[in-house]
């Protein structure tokens, strides 16, 4: 029955490799060692089947039975050892005490085979006499030396069992019962020198190991499979079971596997990785929102809670509690997933300031002034509140004398000057071609230096077209006008630019005054003047009927939602209405003034009180026309 026994543990045991094999084609290193151990075993065990035929007289041969039952002791001490690395694999024993431990046995594994050479020519083991297995006194020796072995085994898997307070220690303790069938079965070795005991003790070591512990990695093996295809997108990813105040490890980058080291409680864990992580000016909001016990509160309503900052290793990071188990509105378990998002947060800011910043000069574009005005008018003006209005004295004769680049030189240092003196105080803004605009918070003694702090840097400006330059600037504090809205303040301001402006043309010896006279004459003539960004869909009042400024009229943000609603709210002549929205289309005018043509005109019937009377409208380029920026002008006028 000795060699039946043997080989039917190796045909057992050749079945449970084949099947580890099938359902895990990416082991880890566990599962691994443990497959260097069943496939020991099962060599162990064919040889042992080889012993047991000697020894029972099937085969009848004494070299045969003398080679089998040398290779015996060699085989034990070499499975002995490959037990020994599976269980310090397990254990994740520290890799200094693993490699002192391996060595020493690799010392017993030398000895033995000493013992089983010099059995050759002096029995010290074994002899073979009428075909019976005899032990000699030095088999004690190896017999001991392996015992010791598994000793040693148990006693790290029972420290192990006491240090960890996860829910590995069950595991643990079973490494540490385990370890007593080879034991047990290896004294009945000892006694029974004839039977098969360490091939018994082995097979049940394997077959308990394969049910208790390998099967078990292998389904978490197999769920990190499923989490390895988020491993791209999370850093970290970690399971807290509130109720038993634990957490599993699933995902877990290397700098947190130093510091998460024999770390146990959850709350311990994420205080010390963001303190140690997190750049210090965002440390004490990122502590608030790992708070455990605050948790179920900020989670009552919702799924999933997240936050980003900057980390000290990767930069921008986001971290997220999703819930994972929900009882009764009591949060069971959830997860705790951390994303490095350097990349595309970096690449969100850049668009953020491409989509609010004036390509040209980098100050916040006309879609920036407009959210801050939304914004003021809705949180209320600060009483600390400056309005500064700015225009660039001779850019249309810069550009038209010396050149676009001179004028961009003009425009790029007027920034400058804007941005170093104020814009530590608040934002810059242009809102058009050559004309600028600051929102400032500070006093009046600070405004007073930043004003002379801006002349100065303006008057001593040089560039390499052009030599000089020169600003008009209008400026209005809120306390100057306490009860007036941002509206009358900007205009208050405006007003000064232009007398600003006003003197510096005089002093160029240009009287403005008649092309002013002019100006409001022209005027007369129409209901309407917009000036219009064609690129950015956006458009200033120069003039128009206040009573024209309604939803029902078609008002709106956008001017090209506001002509094509004038004509489907009614204004327009219903037979001219098609034509109208046709060629009042944002596109077909961006077409129309890229193609080179210099006017636009549409005539068209719209309604004037209970009628409709004849208007001719005409579109030009404005002088800051560019083909990146098309600002036009639109007039409307009565021709009944």
């Amino acid at each position: 029955m000795y060699w039946i026994t043997a080989i039917l543990y190796a045909v057992i045991l050749l079945i449970i490799l084949i099947n580890n094999y099938s359902k895990n084609r990416t082991p880890n290193k566990v599962i691994k060692s443990f497959r260097i151990m069943v496939m020991c075993v099962i060599f162990f065990c064919l040889q042992d089947c080889i012993w047991g035929l000697c020894a029972t007289g099937v085969i009848d041969n004494h070299l045969i039975f003398f080679i089998t039952s040398s290779i015996f002791h060699i085989c034990t001490a070499v499975t002995t050892f490959i037990w020994l690395f599976y269980i310090l694999t397990y254990l994740n024993t520290k890799p200094a005490l693993k490699k002192f431990l391996l060595f020493a046995d690799s010392i017993i594994i030398l000895v033995n085979l000493e013992l089983v050479i010099q059995n050759c020519f002096t029995p010290v083991l074994f002899t073979i006499e009428n075909n019976v297995y005899i032990t000699k006194p030095l088999r004690s020796l190896t017999f001991l030396n392996q015992y010791l072995v598994f000793i040693t085994i148990g006693i790290l898997a029972l420290i192990s069992t006491i240090k960890n307070k996860t829910k590995r220690r069950k595991k643990y303790f079973s490494v540490f019962i385990f370890t007593l069938s080879p034991i047990i079965l290896g004294v009945f070795q000892f006694l029974y020198p004839n039977g098969p005991f360490y091939s018994m003790g082995y097979f049940f070591t394997c077959f308990i190991v394969h049910i208790f512990i390998v099967s078990s990695e292998m389904e978490a093996s197999s769920r990190m499979k499923l989490l390895s295809s988020v491993a791209d997108i999370y850093y970290s990813l970690h399971i807290v079971n509130l109720k038993e105040n634990s957490i599993e490890r699933i995902i877990e980058g290397e700098i947190l596997s130093k510091l998460f080291d024999n770390m146990s409680d959850p709350q311990e864990m994420l205080n010390t990785v963001i303190t140690h992580t997190t750049c210090e000016e965002y440390t004490s909001m990122v502590l608030d929102f790992v708070n455990l016990s605050t948790i179920e509160e900020r989670m009552k309503n919702k799924n999933t809670i997240s936050t980003e900052f900057i980390g000290r290793n990767f930069g921008w990071t986001r971290i997220s509690f999703i819930a994972v188990e929900k009882t009764d509105d009591h949060l069971n378990k959830l997860m705790i997933t951390t994303q490095i998002i350097d990349v595309e947060k970096k690449e969100e800011i850049k668009l953020i300031f491409q989509s609010n910043n004036d390509e040209l000069t980098g100050l916040y574009n006309r879609r920036a002034y407009e959210t801050e005005i939304e914004k003021i008018e809705q949180s209320g003006i600060d009483d600390n509140l400056i309005y500064i209005s700015m225009d660039l004295n001779a850019l249309k004769i810069t550009n038209d004398n010396i050149g676009h680049a001179a004028g961009d030189e003009l425009l790029k240092g007027a920034a400058e000057c804007m941005k170093k003196c104020f814009g530590i105080y608040g934002k810059v803004f242009r809102i058009g071609g050559d004309e600028f605009c600051a929102l400032l918070h500070l006093n009046q003694d600070e405004l007073a230096q930043a004003k002379s702090d801006f002349d100065d840097m303006v008057t001593r400006w040089s560039g390499t077209y052009v030599t000089s330059l020169s600003i008009s600037c209008g400026y209005v504090g809120r306390w100057e006008m306490p009860a007036s809205t941002f509206s009358e303040i900007a205009s208050a301001a405006d007003k000064k630019m232009y007398e600003d402006k006003s003197k510096y043309y005089k002093s160029k010896g240009i009287d403005r005054r008649g092309q002013k006279d002019a100006y409001t004459a022209l005027c007369t003539l129409y209901t309407k003047i917009l000036k219009i960004n064609l690129t950015e869909d956006s458009y200033q009042i120069i003039l128009m009927d206040a009573n024209e400024q309604k939803k029902d009229w078609g008002f709106e943000k956008n001017i090209s939602h506001w002509l094509h609603n004038f004509a489907k709210s009614g204004n327009v002549h219903p037979e001219d209405a098609q034509n109208y929205i046709e060629r009042t289309d944002l596109n077909y005018l961006k077409e129309y003034f890229a193609s080179g043509k210099k006017v636009f005109s549409i005539c068209y019937r719209r309604k004037i009180g209970d009628t409709f009377k004849q208007v001719i409208m005409d579109i030009i380029p404005a002088n800051d026309y560019t083909a990146t920026q098309q600002n036009v002008f639109l007039y409307v006028k009565s021709i009944d």
